[in-house]
């Protein structure tokens, strides 16, 4: 089992809801130890994102019923210089399943299901920051 690295510095999660708005009770989950940006898919999107991208940990991208428009957002996402290196992680009910090809090809790191028990979100979710963190420091860490 894995060492969790602390941090004295506080990590954001930028949180892009859906129209169904279920990422509000992720979002819950993360605000204890993570700051919390929430936004919808639309024009600003994308601005907001790159007025705080060097704050900005991870993407927690809501696609339960905007497969398409989740996945221009994803591709936007990974074409931009400045916010390319983010991660996006992809959360959809299980009615998704046939995009999660799609998701992963265009560049999420991840896709999980509202049916994911809580505690599993939280953790793909702090694995994926630490990794992309120890990438940025060029440091492998113990898994």
């Amino acid at each position: 089992m894995g060492s969790q690295k602390v941090s004295d510095e506080t990590r954001t999660i930028f949180v892009v809801e859906s129209e169904k708005n279920k990422t509000s009770s992720y979002a819950e989950l993360f605000s204890g130890k993570y700051d919390i940006i929430k936004t919808k898919i639309d024009d600003n999107c994308i601005d907001i994102l790159k007025k705080h991208f060097s704050e900005i940990s991870l993407i927690f991208l809501d696609a339960s019923d905007k497969t398409e428009e989740s996945t221009d957002f994803i591709k936007m996402v990974k074409s931009d210089r400045m916010v390319h290196n983010i991660p996006v992680m992809v959360i959809a009910d299980d009615s998704v399943s046939d995009e999660e090809e799609t998701f992963l090809s265009v560049g999420a790191a991840g896709v999980i299901r509202y049916s994911s028990k809580p505690n599993a979100i939280f953790l793909q979710v702090s694995n994926i920051i630490e990794l992309k963190e120890n990438a940025e420091n060029g440091s492998m860490s113990e898994l």
